[in-house]
């Protein structure tokens, strides 16, 4: 069963993927190194990616599946949880926080770390090689909205 799932596009039209060689190939590696990201972050979690052309830009999604844990109900009625946990590192770290007797607010700065460290990791496998920057506040300068 697949519990999550996630999109990545492609920066060139697929208009200009077609006529251009050099956007073809690099499109090819784009995909390739997308699929060893998720080989990396996910393992045997990761179960399909599919690159499909039909919009304006090429984009791949991917499925992911969550382990199933035993659990019970609030009543003590045994049921079978899909531990969203297992393939999103942001609640994984929220959870680990409240595990351990952490804060609500806590538990939303440690989601917002890892979900950065996820963007991050994913830069540095797809982005760097081929030479995309990662946009993002991290560095940017601050521009006033006055001038």
């Amino acid at each position: 069963m697949v519990a999550g799932m996630g999109v990545a596009s492609f920066p060139h039209s697929c208009e200009q993927v077609r006529s251009d060689p050099a956007l073809a190939a690099m499109q090819a590696q784009w995909l390739h190194l997308n699929i060893q990201f998720g080989q990396r972050e996910w393992e045997a979690r990761l179960a399909f990616v599919i690159l499909h052309a039909d919009e304006t830009y090429p984009n791949l999604h991917f499925g992911l599946r969550a382990d199933v844990q035993d659990d019970v109900t609030r009543d003590g009625a045994p049921r079978h949880r899909l531990a969203v946990e297992s393939i999103c590192p942001m609640r994984a770290a929220a959870r680990a926080v409240i595990d351990a007797g952490g804060s609500a607010a806590e538990a939303g700065a440690a989601a917002r770390a890892a979900g950065s460290a996820l963007q991050l990791r994913y830069s540095e496998g797809v982005g760097q090689p081929l030479g995309f920057a990662r946009p993002g506040a991290a560095g940017a300068e601050r521009l006033s909205r006055t001038g």
